[in-house]
């Protein structure tokens, strides 16, 4: 008898002990929230907000009583109310949301009527007694801040490179006028000794013909000086027509427009521009494979093959043998720069894409030339590899993607 009249007394103790759990684990619970780094809020089924934290209350700037009982659109911006109720309404009605389960951002709308910025994550539940909401809340002013500086300094970075860019670019030119001044003078040359031949010739051939007309033969004679001085007159035009458009097709390099381009047209190009600077001291072997026009900024291209010839061509101050090949492999096009200079120590070679980086002295560069290259082959979606062993050689290789998008 005395064990059956004890047992309703160790359920009982049972349950107090439950009792006495549950309430410790809610107690627990309750210290964790207010603890908690983010802002925690809690609503019933009609978006009236239940429960706040400390962090909340700290976002909002309002004390308990002020909020408890006030509808979650109390915290909001007025724009942002229709979207809410429209999707609390769809959610209660068809239990489908877009936005429960997922971290979004929104606007808070502080006591003093600021508006910040949020980081929002909804979770819902029914446990029987009805829907609740609640809201992690994560004050994002200072990552919105970081970004927009983080943006500017990047516009400002844009900005700079355009710059160095330039110099470069000017700096570039500059080494080029010598020779494309030599490539014009001598068309130019020839024309103009032409033309004082053909004027001769004329002068000649009028005196000629108010004499005897048995001095016909003389007169074909002239005339053949003629056109023969006119044909290198106009090879001479030709070749001066040439070099002014091959000069502009290098110069544009601030077109900003994706085109389709013959990389070998453009190698060719900068090559007839450049050639008059190796002084015949450097051999040029190219070794083109069938590739197909690539999606480029043609102008930047042309700009990151000069730099690489030219680069070559410093590495070489006697005599030497640049060989330039392509190819394609896969969906990339190739294209490799091969010299027999001084080559570049273990020490260097890792450091010469950094900007400013030079071992050649402030009288011949910027010492931009390689990081330019770098950079214009970044933009093409490429990369740009070097191997090199010194007193052997260099090769960069670059590939590019035959399908470029930005």
């Amino acid at each position: 008898m005395k064990k059956k009249a004890q047992k309703p007394e160790t359920d009982n103790s049972k349950y107090r002990l439950l009792e006495d759990a549950l309430r410790e684990s809610e107690t627990k619970f309750r210290y964790v929230v207010e603890a908690a780094a983010d802002g925690i809020i809690t609503a019933d089924g009609m978006g009236k907000i239940v429960s706040w934290n400390g962090m909340a209350r700290k976002m909002f700037g309002y004390k308990d009583k002020e909020v408890i009982g006030k509808p979650l659109t109390f915290l909001m911006p007025e724009r942002y109310i229709p979207g809410h109720t429209k999707g609390v309404k769809r959610f209660i009605e068809t239990g489908k949301s877009r936005v429960i389960g997922t971290v979004y951002e929104v606007h808070g709308l502080r006591k003093d009527r600021s508006e910040f910025p949020l980081e929002l994550s909804l979770a819902s539940w029914d446990l029987g007694k009805g829907r609740f909401f609640a809201g992690i809340l994560r004050d994002i002013t200072e990552r919105k801040e970081a970004m927009d500086r983080l943006k500017e300094a990047n516009k400002n970075l844009k900005e700079t490179q355009v710059q160095l860019i330039q110099s470069e670019k000017m700096a570039s030119i500059s080494m080029l006028i010598a020779g494309i001044a030599h490539e014009i003078n001598n068309p130019m040359g020839a024309l103009i000794s032409m033309q004082n031949t053909s004027e001769r010739a004329l002068e000649k051939l009028k005196s000629l013909i108010t004499k005897d007309v048995e001095m016909s033969a003389e007169i074909k004679k002239i005339m053949s000086v003629i056109d023969d001085s006119n044909e290198v007159i106009n090879l001479g035009a030709e070749r001066v027509e040439l070099i002014v458009k091959q000069l502009k097709s290098f110069a544009r390099l601030d077109e900003a427009e994706l085109q389709n381009a013959d990389i070998h047209e453009g190698i060719d190009q900068v090559l007839s521009l450049i050639r008059h600077n190796m002084k015949n001291r450097i051999t040029i072997n190219k070794i083109y494979g069938k590739i197909p026009k690539i999606r480029c900024f043609p102008a930047k291209l042309n700009q990151l093959f000069l730099n690489m010839i030219m680069n070559a061509d410093q590495a070489m101050p006697k005599k030497g043998t640049l060989t330039i090949t392509t190819y394609l492999r896969k969906n990339d096009v190739y294209i490799e720069f091969k010299d027999t200079g001084i080559g570049i120590s273990k020490d260097n070679i890792n450091r010469i894409f950094d900007p400013g980086y030079t071992t050649k002295g402030v009288s011949v560069g910027t010492g931009l030339g390689l990081s330019i290259c770098y950079q214009i082959v970044q933009e093409h979606k490429g990369e740009i590899k070097v191997t090199s062993k010194e007193g052997k050689g260099t090769t960069f290789k670059i590939i590019l993607p035959k399908k470029m998008s930005l």
